[in-house]
């Protein structure tokens, strides 16, 4: 008992770390789409860059829920089955905790490969649109007598300086990303380690019960530093298939 009350407490400071993490990234997130999308304008139209922006705030809305409502308490409830489990010397939710292990695992995988599948299917369709109202622009504007050579020379000149700002805004999403979750993961992944090595080093001189409790909590670090990576990769693939996608 006081052992699964020190792993309680463990636990909820890593959970509660994440939590937080995971938290501020879609704070970020936020923060950082109107600005993104504002210099996607200027390069692609409002007619490409509203609906991005929109379905971007609406899937970063479902990722909240779904997270905060689904992944979390499962990783939650994993753990303190994890702990019951070994209350009885006979083992009766191991395959319970297994598959819903395996449940949390499909479920961010599955959640990443929505979430980019939609963000790739929006960047084939409309920023060809974008491009053929562009192209018009300054065909257009080079028809014009004297004028249209200057005319032509200055919009291109234009996009090209805010297709740069986008990409500078881009690039300073991703390191912005990636500054905010050093630190937790970096903690996380110390945590899973040294729970990992307790795991082995008690093996062979305690009780199975004990060293089950710990590898529990390994296991459980293990799935919230899953959680961690697999935001950080979703949100910086987003930014460069949006990036790449719009030219």
């Amino acid at each position: 008992m006081k052992l699964v009350f020190i792993l309680l407490g463990a636990f909820y400071s890593i959970f509660t770390m994440v939590e937080r993490s995971v938290s501020l990234l879609l704070i970020f997130m936020k923060a950082l789409l109107p600005v993104y999308f504002l210099m996607m304008a200027g390069t692609n139209g409002a007619s490409v860059a509203t609906p991005m922006y929109q379905s971007s705030l609406w899937i970063i809305g479902a990722l909240e829920m779904v997270i905060g409502k689904v992944i979390l308490p499962a990783i939650e409830i994993f753990f303190v089955l994890s702990l019951i489990n070994q209350f009885s010397k006979e083992d009766k939710l191991s395959k319970l905790t297994e598959f819903l292990e395996s449940v949390i695992r499909w479920g961010l995988k599955g959640s990443m490969g929505v979430v980019l599948g939609l963000h790739s299917i929006e960047v084939m369709l409309l920023p060809a649109i974008g491009k053929v109202k562009q192209n018009a622009i300054i065909k257009t504007g080079s028809a014009i007598p004297v004028f249209g050579d200057t005319f032509e020379s200055v919009t291109e000149t234009v996009y090209g300086i805010a297709s740069l700002l986008k990409n500078a805004v881009g690039v300073t999403g991703i390191i912005g990303i990636l500054l905010l979750c050093a630190a937790p993961v970096l903690k996380i992944f110390v945590y899973t380690v040294v729970y990992k090595a307790g795991t082995a080093i008690l093996q062979p001189i305690s009780e199975k019960r004990i060293w089950n409790c710990l590898s529990g909590v390994a296991s459980t670090s293990g799935l919230l530093l899953y959680l961690e990576l697999m935001c950080i990769l979703l949100f910086c693939i987003t930014i460069i298939i949006l990036a790449k996608g719009t030219g």
